[in-house]
């Protein structure tokens, strides 16, 4: 009977005519999705990197959702997504707390921004603020646009009296934590009473001056619509808004814009960062040196398990990592978010390459050339691993 098999050419062509098919549907690309939220800063960035990404590698879909940086840390710890957008480093009892439940989380900076501070004065195109007079107006301390303390860094400006509106985000924000680490720097006060935070409450003194918007769109809205207030949004939201910007006095003691020049200076003084491995909770780049540094800067992260249990996941966050840190910061600047330096991208790449499965592969292999070793050979079909086959052009 064997002899018969291997010699019986239609039943070999038989057994390829049923087999080839088989092969070919397991051994193609696989469908995946992964699921992601968090910070809005990036949103923009993401939602047009997941566009292109997808023309190339059409059997992925990344689905991304802005609900805020401290949402998106929550979903991560509670693993409801595959990755997170956090405009802050997870704190220190965060950290320790998906190490302890998941093994290591990554903070892979994606790209990076600066928070623009923003006005309505309908009669003002033009305004100074230095970090102390920032803090006291968010503190209460300062209540008129004519402050004297406002005035004496504008002079020549017909600032009104007329009150000020002071706007902060509603919800648990990384943007409010980069705002709120910009503050802690340049105001004693500040730090000791509200300190770096992704959300606070204003002081009694601000009363019903208060306004509180969702998101970095919410509180755009809110300055766009109510005269004499300030507030502070993502920059590509300021321009796209076309909202007035402050000029902060920065380190060296000028007043600067944000732009994507003066944003990228920050990253030159990121000289000495953690390993992905470690806790990320000490990271700052606000109040960086420079001539003509833009003081409110911060990487933005994704957070990502080193471990993972599904290999096709694995490999697909590999592939989508891989490119928005290569390829996708070629659309960084359209979209007024400035490029990764190189030693950043190569910090998150590092990153990348140490994903892995529990049981410590890289991905699941098929296996089918070991059942099929002669058939195989004969149609010359080689065996792929699942992360090839994931991450492979369409």
């Amino acid at each position: 009977m064997l002899r018969f098999m291997l010699k019986n050419r239609k039943f070999w062509l038989l057994l390829i005519l049923f087999t080839v098919p088989l092969i070919l549907m397991v051994s193609a690309p696989q469908a995946i999705t992964l699921v992601g939220q968090g910070a809005t800063f990036p949103e923009p960035l993401i939602m047009e990197w997941i566009i292109h990404f997808q023309e190339r590698y059409r059997n992925i879909t990344v689905i991304y959702k802005g609900t805020g940086s401290g949402a998106g840390v929550k979903a991560i710890l509670s693993r409801t997504v595959d990755f997170a957008g956090s405009d802050a480093p997870m704190k220190l009892s965060e950290w320790e707390e998906a190490n302890r439940k998941f093994g290591p989380i990554f903070h892979i900076p994606e790209t990076m921004g600066g928070v623009a501070v923003v006005f309505n004065i309908p009669e003002v195109e033009e305004l100074n603020l230095s970090g102390d007079v920032l803090a006291d107006i968010y503190l209460g301390r300062i209540e008129y646009w004519d402050d004297p303390r406002i005035v004496s860094l504008n002079p020549g400006v017909g600032l009104p009296h007329e009150r000020i509106y002071v706007v902060k985000r509603a919800d648990s924000s990384g943007t409010t934590y980069i705002f709120t680490d910009y503050l802690s720097h340049v105001s004693a006060e500040w730090a000791s009473t509200i300190g770096k935070t992704k959300t606070f409450s204003f002081p009694d003194a601000i009363g019903d001056r208060g306004l509180t918007g969702y998101g970095n769109a919410g509180v755009a809205q809110i300055i766009q619509q109510i005269p004499y207030s300030i507030g502070y949004v993502e920059f590509a939201y300021a321009v796209k808004g076309g909202l007035k910007t402050v000029a902060l006095r920065n380190k060296a003691g000028n007043f600067v814009k944000p732009s994507l020049e003066t944003i990228a200076e920050a990253a030159k003084y990121a000289l000495s960062l953690p390993d992905p491995e470690e806790s990320w909770h000490n990271v700052s780049i606000v109040n960086s040196p420079g001539e003509n540094t833009y003081p409110i800067v911060s990487f933005t992260y994704i957070l990502v398990y080193k471990y993972q249990d599904s290999p096709k996941i694995c490999a697909a966050l590999k592939t989508w990592l891989r490119w928005i840190l290569t390829e996708g910061q070629q659309y960084s600047e359209r979209l007024l978010y400035p490029s990764l330096p190189q030693n950043i991208v190569e910090i998150g790449l590092s990153a990348v390459e140490r994903l892995q499965t529990n049981t410590g592969s890289e991905g699941y292999k098929f296996q089918l050339c070991l059942i099929f070793p002669l058939l195989l050979a004969s149609i010359g079909i080689e065996n792929r691993s699942c992360g090839e086959c994931i991450g492979e052009d369409n």
